[in-house]
């Protein structure tokens, strides 16, 4: 039974983590962003140029969560299949909306 719960517990941090990066609460937005776009493209000799516009503020953790999986996507599936030589990467930050714009 202890190794069962022992177990349990185990997936259900990972799941925990899964939903939320840690690495979001480390770093933040644009810098967990930069980080993922660093450890996947320049590996693969993609030049990354990666700029922040507006006033970075944190936001709701529901939506840091949801940037950061759809900035993740977009890097990972440059890194599979675009053959890129660049990446540019743009997060803007207005008074009632954020943008994240990811180009290859």
């Amino acid at each position: 039974m202890k190794a069962l719960t022992d177990r349990t517990l185990d997936s259900i941090h990972r799941l925990i983590l899964d939903l939320r990066p840690s690495v979001l609460d480390d770093l933040g937005l644009t810098s967990a962003i930069r980080w993922v776009a660093e450890s996947r493209l320049e590996p693969l000799g993609i030049d990354l140029t990666f700029a922040v516009r507006g006033q970075e503020r944190r936001l709701k953790p529901e939506i840091e969560t949801t940037l950061f999986r759809i900035g993740q996507e977009a890097i990972s599936n440059i890194a599979r299949h675009a053959e890129a030589n660049s990446v540019f990467i743009t997060i803007e930050f207005a008074d009632s909306r954020v943008r994240l714009e990811v180009e290859d």
